[in-house]
């Protein structure tokens, strides 16, 4: 398969996960696969870029959830930093290359409910144990929290072929409970902030709840 032409991006720093622009994708409401958008601008480690902060949007002013058609994120990265999905051979393209990273990779993963209604999960992909860690979005639609996460889950299982995922859920979510309730019958444990599956800077994080699904071979 001929390589797709990237962008030349020069490095620059990433103030943690930040929600990447919109580009045009094809609009999925069938959840086969996730709409993907990749930042090439990539840190040496999970902790470098943001530790705990990797899913504060309160501090580094990142994405609002998307759950609206017209929904933005604010970023650090232009649009030529970001790859658009055309076709099927453009999709496997860049999941190619984000598996070929050695270092983390962050990914911000676009999943349409609706037509017109979607949610961006910002994420670390961490080559070095294999984990996928997430920042649930802001806003979550009842009717679409348990629907995104499976498809969420299959592509990391399916697609980037993890050992787990890890999810992170701040503690002042007014849908907190709902949501814990639902994630742990789906499968999710919770997780230690000391474990060595989280992320570097979790041990000190008071703000966030963490939970795990563990992918079985």
């Amino acid at each position: 398969m001929a390589a797709l032409p990237l962008p030349a991006a020069p490095p620059r720093p990433l103030p943690g996960l930040c929600g990447g622009p919109d580009v045009p994708t094809h609009h999925r409401t069938d959840h086969d696969r996730a709409s993907l958008l990749t930042g090439y601008t990539r840190k040496s480690s999970v902790g470098s870029a943001g530790g705990s902060g990797l899913f504060d949007r309160n501090k580094n002013g990142g994405s609002n959830g998307g759950s609206g058609a017209n929904s933005a994120a604010s970023s650090d990265c232009s649009d030529g930093d970001l790859q658009s999905l055309y076709s099927d051979d453009d999709y496997r393209e860049v999941v190619k290359q984000i598996l070929q990273h050695e270092h983390p990779i962050r990914i911000v993963i676009k999943l349409h409910v609706t037509e017109n209604k979607f949610t961006k999960w910002e994420s670390v992909l961490n080559p070095v144990n294999n984990i996928l860690y997430v920042a649930l979005p802001e806003k979550l639609a009842p009717e679409a929290s348990k629907e995104t996460l499976i498809c969420l889950l299959e592509f990391a299982e399916d697609k980037l072929e993890v050992d787990a995922v890890v999810m992170c859920i701040r503690k002042n979510r007014s849908d907190r409970v709902r949501l814990l309730e639902s994630f742990l019958l789906m499968g999710l444990e919770p997780l230690s902030r000391k474990a060595s599956e989280a992320i570097p800077a979790a041990e000190k994080d008071v703000e966030n709840f963490f939970l795990i699904y563990r992918i079985e071979e």
